[in-house]
C-alpha cells in the first residue's frame, strides 16, 4: 500500500464496512444473503474486517478458498463428461399465482426506516456539478455549479448524518419513456415528470406534498358482515401514509414507514400502534422483458395488501389522493413562442425569445387582503376553466393575484407561487380523471390523468370525491373509509377510495392505477409526440391496461429479478444491477419511434456513443431494439471520412436552442467512439439469436467497416495521438499517446476483425491484424513503465525541459490561463497547471496541460480489456503478465477508502484541493468494477474484485444510500468531499458493473455458432446469472453428496442446470468447465422459458 493512503484507508474503512454489516443484520437477520429458498452464495466475507481494512495489501494471487474456507475455484479439469451424463431437456413446472402471492414473493435488499420523529434538513455541498431538487427554467440542462442543497439525517447538536436508504432518491415509477416519479421513504411524492419534463422543455416537479396515499380500519359488527362500512364500539383508525405530512394540512401521519426498492417496484410498509390492520403498499410499473411496448406503459400500480392479524371481523379502506389541478412551486412563464403545428420532425427551425407569439394573451387580476389564500388560489383556477380564451393560470402567495395566459406555459421554479392549466374532473366506471384536454390541444401540458380501481376481490367498494385541498378530501375518508361522492368539477384535487371487508386472519389486496396520457411532447418548441400515444387512446385506456394484466407484470418483474436476487451474487451487487435499471428514467420515446436517451438530465447531450457504451449492458440484453435503433442513427450521422461522430445532439449542461432537431451529429473525434460502435455490432452478431440480427449486420457492417479504416488511418502505423476519451476531463487528448485510447485502438482491432471474418471480408480481417499487432508492439514501447512496472496512463514526445506552452502555440493550440484571484500561488504551484484548448474541427475540449510526470498511472485504463473479455476477444495486450502487475499496481497506489482515485502520479499529491480543479483526485464510478471485472478474468482471486467494486458502489448504496441516484464522479481524499457526489448525477458509469457478472460466470456466447460456454470463476455450489439480448435466465451448478455407503472411490456428479424465465436459445454446443451438455447422442438442445437444460458430470 502506498504510504499517503495508509492511514486514510484504514480508520474510516473499518468504520464503513461495520455500518455496511449492521445494516445488513437489520435488513436480514442472519447470515444467508438469500430471503426464502436458501440457494447457495457467494460470501460477502463481511467478518473479515481485519482483511477488508486492508484491502490494498491483499496479494492479487489466485486461492483455492474464499471466506470461511468455501472453494472459489473454477471447476478442476478432472469434471469430465461420463458415458450417460444427462439428464432429459425438463418440463417446468407452472403454477398460477395469485396477485398477493406474487408480490410477497418479490425480493428486496435494501432498506430505510422513517420515524415521524425523525428531522431532516439541507446542507450546502460542494460539487463541480450535479442535478439540482429544482429546476430554473425550460430548454435547460438540469445541472447546478459549485454548491448543491443535500438532504441529511438531523440529531441536533450540529449531528448530522446520511438520512435512511430511499430519502434522497428512490425507484423511480412510470413506464419506460412516459416519465416518471418517486414515491419516498417518507411517502412523499417526488420527481414528477409525467407531464414531458425533460430538458429540452419544461422543468421536472420536484415534490407534491398533497398527492398522499392513506389507510382506514375498524372492527367490524356482526351486524355489519353484510358489507356495511360500520359497526358497534369503537372508532376506525386513519392515517395519511407519510410520516411527515405538510404541517398545514393537519393530516394524521403514520408513525412509522419502512421503504424497500428493486426497480422497478417501492414497497412501503406502514408501522403504527394504532393501526390494527398490517398494510404494505407496492407500488410498481411495466417494465417487460424486450417487449418495449408493453413497458411503455404511462401508468403506476399501487397495490395495497392489508391483513387482519386478529380473530375479530374488519373493515379496511386504502385511497389516494392526486392534486393535478395544481403544479406546486412553480410559476408560469405566459405568452411564450407558440409552437409550430405542421413542420415535420426532420425540419430545423429557430427559436425565437419568450413572448414571440403575436396571439397570446393574459389577464391580471388581485384579491382583497381579507380572501383566504386558498379561496383566492382556487378562484384563480377556476377562472382558467370559464374563460374560453384562457387555458392556465398562475397564483402569487405573496401579493394574492392572479394571471391568466392564452398560449401553453412553460415552468419556473419558484417556491412563491402556485401554477397550472384549465381541467375538470370526471368520473366513469371504477375511474376518475382530470381533463386537461378539452381546448389547449397543441400544448405538452395537455391530456388527462386517471386514478381507477381493481381489485380480485368481487365485493370490493370504491367511491370517489373531488374538493379543492387534500384536507377537504380527508375529512372525508377518515370518517368511515369512503368518500363524500362529490362528482367532477373544476377543483384540484381528485381522490378515490376501494373498501374491502376482511375475516378473521385474512388478507386481501386493491389495487389503485395512476396513470397518464400527455402525447403533445415538444422538443425546444418542436412537436414529437410521444410513441405512447400510439398505444392508448387516453389515461383511462391506460390505466385499464395496467389494471387487467397486474399478475402477469408482477410475475415478470418477479422473473427479471430472480437471476440477480436469488443467487450466488452478494446483496450488493445483485441489489446495484437491479436497480441500475431505473437508469432509463432519462430516455424517451417520440411518437415517430425513435427511443433516445439523454447522457444525464444535468448533462443534456443525446445519446453519446461511449456514454452509451458505459451502460449499454442492461439495454442491449433487455430491450436489444433500443439498442439497435440508435445504432442506425449513429450511423446516419457519420462522417464523411467514415468517423463515427460523438453522439445525436450535443450540449450537456447548457443546452443549444437551435436546431430544433434531435438527431443533429455532433462532438469530438474520439477514441472510444468509433471503436464502441464496432463493439455493438459484434455484440449483436455473437450474442443475439434472433432473425433480424443478420439483416442489422450486413446492413451496418459498411459503417462499421468505414469507421475502423478511419481510426486506422488515424493511428498511421502506431497507437491514435492527441485523442479524446471518454475521460475527457483528465486531457489525454494533451498527451501524444495515452494507455486508455491505445487500448480502444486495440479493441477496435480485435473486433473489426471477427466481424470482417463473418463478413468474409478477409483482406480487411487481415489487415486489422497486422494493425493490432503493430499497436501491441507501440503500447509497450511507449507506455509500458518497466521501473513502476505498469502501463503509464500517457506518453510525451518531448524532454523534460521542453519549451511545452510555446510548442502548443506553434501548433495551434490554444492556452487559456485562470484568473489569478481563481487560486492562491501555493495552489497554483501544488497544481503545477494551467488550461489549454486544443483546437480540432469539432473538439474544441478544455483540458490540463503540463508540466506533469511521465509515470502517472490511471486506474481505468484498460476498461478496453472489460469489454474484450466479455467479448471473447482474449487480452489485448501482448503479455499477459505485465497487464496483471499494472492491475496490482493499480491497487497499491491508487485506493481510498471510497475507491480508486482515478489518476495518481501526474502531480504532487494530493494535487490541487479545489473541487472546482481536482479531477485527479476524483474516484470515477467505473474504475472499480471494471478492475473487478479484468482481474477475474485474469484469474485472481474473485472475492477479491468484488470487495473491490464494492469500496464505491456500496459506498453509494449503504453509506450515502442514495443508490437511485448515482454520480458520475465522486469526491476525492482532503477537500470535504471525501466519498460523496462531486460530479453529474444518474449517470451510467457504475452499469459497466455489469461485466462482472460475465466475469464471474465465465459466459461466453456464440449464437452464429449455436455455442454457450461458461467457465464459471466461483466455486461450487452456485446460482449465477446468464444474460444475453433475447434471453434471460440463470445457471445453476450443485455437487451431489455421496450416502455414507458409497464406495469411497466413486466419482462425485455435479448437476448443472440452465434455465430461461425470458426468450430462448437453440444451441449445439452447451458447456459448463469441461462438462458439455449431451443427451441421447446429441449435443443440440432447445431452451425455453418452458424448457431447461440439466445434465451432470
Amino acid at each position: 500500500m502506498s504510504s499517503r493512503f495508509a492511514l486514510l484507508v484504514a480508520v474510516p474503512l473499518v468504520v464503513f464496512v461495520a455500518t455496511g454489516l449492521l445494516l445488513w443484520l437489520q435488513i436480514h437477520g442472519s447470515t444467508s444473503v438469500v430471503d426464502t429458498d436458501q440457494r447457495p452464495v457467494l460470501p460477502d466475507c463481511e467478518k473479515r474486517l481485519d482483511e477488508v481494512h486492508k484491502l490494498s495489501e491483499l496479494p492479487l494471487k489466485k486461492t483455492s478458498a474464499g471466506c470461511d474456507g468455501e472453494e472459489l475455484s473454477a471447476p478442476s479439469d478432472d469434471h469430465h463428461a461420463t458415458d450417460d451424463p444427462t439428464l432429459p431437456v425438463a418440463d417446468k413446472e407452472s403454477k398460477k399465482e395469485s396477485l398477493i402471492e406474487l408480490l410477497d414473493g418479490l425480493t428486496f435488499k435494501n432498506l430505510g426506516v422513517i420515524n415521524s420523529r425523525d428531522k431532516f434538513v439541507w446542507k450546502d455541498l460542494p460539487c463541480w456539478y450535479l442535478e439540482p431538487q429544482n429546476v430554473s427554467g425550460p430548454y435547460l440542462g438540469w445541472s447546478v455549479f459549485n454548491s448543491i442543497k443535500y438532504l441529511y439525517q438531523d440529531f441536533g447538536a450540529g449531528d448530522v448524518l446520511h438520512p435512511p436508504s430511499g430519502m434522497r432518491s428512490s425507484v423511480p415509477l412510470g413506464g419506460i419513456s412516459t416519465g416518471t416519479f418517486e414515491l419516498r421513504a417518507d411517502g412523499k411524492f417526488h420527481e414528477w415528470t409525467i407531464f414531458n419534463q425533460y430538458p429540452a422543455g419544461n422543468a421536472k416537479i420536484q415534490v407534491m406534498e398533497d398527492t398522499f396515499m392513506g389507510v382506514y380500519a375498524k372492527r367490524r359488527s356482526e351486524e355489519a358482515d353484510g358489507g356495511g362500512q360500520r359497526g358497534d364500539g369503537e372508532e376506525g383508525v386513519a392515517l395519511v401514509l407519510q410520516t411527515h405530512p405538510p404541517q398545514d394540512s393537519k393530516l394524521p401521519a403514520v408513525q412509522t414507514l419502512q421503504y424497500q426498492g428493486a426497480y422497478p417496484v417501492s414497497k412501503l410498509k406502514a408501522m403504527d400502534t394504532r393501526l390494527p390492520v398490517d398494510v404494505a403498499v407496492y407500488a410498481y410499473s411495466s417494465y417487460q422483458y424486450n417487449k418495449m411496448n408493453e413497458s411503455a406503459l404511462p401508468a403506476v400500480a399501487f397495490t395495497v395488501v392489508m391483513e387482519n392479524p386478529t380473530d375479530e371481523n374488519m373493515t379496511a379502506s386504502f385511497m389516494m389522493n392526486l392534486p393535478i389541478g395544481v403544479i406546486p412551486n412553480m410559476k408560469s412563464v405566459h405568452e411564450p413562442m407558440k409552437p409550430p403545428t405542421s413542420a415535420p420532425s426532420s425540419e430545423r427551425q429557430e427559436r425565437s425569445g419568450a413572448g414571440s407569439s403575436p396571439s397570446a394573451q393574459s389577464k391580471r387580476f388581485s384579491f382583497e387582503d381579507d380572501v383566504d389564500s386558498l379561496e383566492a388560489m382556487i378562484s384563480c383556477f377556476d377562472a382558467s376553466v370559464k374563460e374560453d380564451i384562457y387555458h392556465t393560470w398562475t397564483y402569487n402567495l405573496q401579493d394574492k393575484s392572479c394571471q391568466l395566459g392564452s398560449g401553453y406555459d412553460l415552468w419556473v421554479f419558484d417556491e412563491n407561487y402556485r401554477t397550472g392549466m384549465e381541467g375538470l374532473w370526471n368520473i366513469s366506471d371504477n375511474c376518475i380523471t382530470f381533463d386537461r384536454a378539452s381546448r389547449a390541444i397543441n400544448s405538452s401540458l395537455s391530456g388527462n390523468v386517471s386514478l381507477c380501481g381493481f381489485s380480485s376481490d368481487k365485493d370490493v367498494r370504491l367511491s370517489f370525491s373531488t374538493a379543492a385541498s387534500g384536507s377537504d378530501i380527508w375529512k372525508s375518508f377518515a370518517i368511515n373509509g369512503s368518500l363524500d361522492g362529490k362528482k367532477g368539477g373544476n377543483v384540484p384535487n381528485g381522490a378515490v377510495s376501494a373498501s374491502v371487508n376482511l375475516g378473521p386472519k385474512e388478507k386481501k389486496e386493491v389495487t389503485l392505477v395512476l396513470s397518464w396520457y400527455y402525447p403533445h411532447r415538444e422538443f425546444l418548441g418542436l412537436p414529437v409526440g410521444n410513441y405512447y400515444s400510439n398505444l392508448f387512446n387516453d389515461s383511462i385506456d391506460a390505466g385499464k391496461s395496467m389494471g387487467r394484466d397486474l399478475e402477469t407484470i408482477v410475475s415478470d418483474i418477479s422473473k427479471l429479478h430472480s437471476p440477480f436476487l436469488k443467487s450466488s451474487l452478494p446483496d450488493y451487487l445483485g441489489d446495484v444491477l437491479i436497480n441500475s435499471l431505473s437508469h432509463i428514467r432519462s430516455a424517451f420515446w417520440i411518437k415517430d419511434s425513435r427511443w433516445r436517451q439523454w447522457e444525464a438530465y444535468d448533462c443534456a447531450d443525446i445519446d453519446s456513443v461511449h456514454n452509451d457504451g458505459e451502460r449499454h449492458i442492461p439495454y442491449i440484453t433487455i430491450f436489444p431494439n433500443s439498442t439497435i435503433g440508435k445504432m442506425y442513427a449513429w450511423a446516419g450521422t457519420r462522417q464523411d471520412n467514415g468517423m463515427i461522430i460523438e453522439g445525436l445532439r450535443c450540449g450537456c449542461e447548457s443546452l443549444p436552442l437551435s436546431p430544433q432537431k434531435i438527431d443533429v451529429g455532433c462532438g469530438r473525434a474520439m477514441s472510444d467512439v468509433s471503436s464502441m460502435f464496432v463493439v455493438y455490432l459484434l455484440e449483436l452478431q455473437q450474442w443475439y439469436q434472433d432473425e433480424s440480427t443478420k439483416k442489422v449486420v450486413e446492413d451496418l457492417w459498411p459503417i462499421a467497416k468505414n469507421a475502423t479504416l478511419w481510426f486506422i488511418d488515424y493511428t498511421n502505423g502506431t497507437l491514435p495521438a492527441y485523442i479524446t476519451p471518454t475521460y475527457d476531463t483528465l486531457g489525454l487528448n494533451a498527451y501524444t499517446y495515452a494507455t486508455y485510447n491505445g487500448a480502444f485502438f486495440l479493441l477496435a482491432m480485435r473486433a473489426a476483425e471477427e466481424l470482417a471474418n463473418y463478413m468474409g471480408d478477409y483482406e480487411l480481417a487481415v489487415y486489422c491484424q497486422k494493425n493490432f499487432k503493430l499497436a501491441q508492439d507501440a503500447l509497450d514501447e511507449y507506455l509500458w513503465n518497466e521501473t513502476a512496472q505498469y502501463y503509464n496512463a500517457y506518453y510525451v514526445d518531448y524532454p523534460s525541459d521542453f519549451d511545452y506552452k510555446g510548442w502548443l502555440r506553434e501548433t495551434g493550440i490554444k492556452i487559456c490561463e485562470f484568473e489569478k484571484e481563481e487560486f492562491s500561488d501555493d495552489e497554483e504551484n501544488m497544481s503545477g497547471r494551467a488550461r489549454l484548448f486544443r483546437k480540432k474541427p469539432g473538439s474544441d475540449v478544455c483540458v490540463d496541460s503540463m508540466p506533469a510526470t511521465k509515470g502517472a498511472l490511471m486506474t481505468d485504463s484498460f476498461y478496453a480489456q472489460v469489454l474484450a473479455y466479455s467479448l471473447g476477444l482474449g487480452t489485448l495486450v501482448k503479455n499477459e503478465t505485465r497487464l496483471r502487475m499494472h492491475t496490482r499496481a493499480v491497487l497499491d497506489k491508487n485506493d481510498t477508502p471510497y475507491g480508486f482515485l482515478v489518476m495518481t502520479g501526474r502531480y504532487p499529491y494530493p494535487g490541487n484541493k479545489s473541487h472546482l480543479d481536482g479531477t485527479d483526485n476524483s474516484i470515477w464510478m467505473m474504475g472499480n468494477p471494471n478492475w473487478a471485472t479484468v482481474a477475474t478474468h485474469l484469474g485472481e482471486d474473485p472475492e477479491l474484485g468484488l470487495l473491490v467494486a464494492k469500496k464505491t458502489m456500496d459506498n453509494v448504496r449503504s453509506n450515502i444510500n442514495d443508490q437511485w441516484n448515482v454520480p458520475g464522479i465522486l469526491g476525492g481524499i482532503g477537500y470535504e468531499l471525501d466519498g460523496l457526489p462531486y460530479f453529474t448525477s444518474h449517470y451510467g458509469f457504475y452499469m459497466s458493473a455489469w461485466h462482472m457478472v460475465m466475469a464471474l460466470s465465465g459466459q461466453k456466447a456464440n449464437m452464429t455458432a449455436k455455442s454457450l460456454v461458461f467457465e464459471p470463476k466461483v466455486g461450487l455450489p452456485y446460482v449465477l446469472p446468464v444474460i444475453l439480448p433475447g434471453a434471460w435466465g440463470q445457471l445453476e451448478a450443485m455437487t451431489d453428496t455421496p450416502t455414507p455407503s458409497s464406495n469411497e472411490n466413486k466419482h462425485t456428479n455435479t448437476t448443472y442446470t440452465v434455465s430461461l424465465n425470458f426468450g430462448s436459445l437453440n444451441l449445439e454446443h452447451l458447456q459448463v468447465g469441461k462438462c458439455r451438455y449431451s443427451h441421447e447422442g446429441t449435443h443440440a438442445v432447445k431452451l425455453s422459458s418452458e424448457k431447461s437444460a440439466v445434465w451432470s458430470c
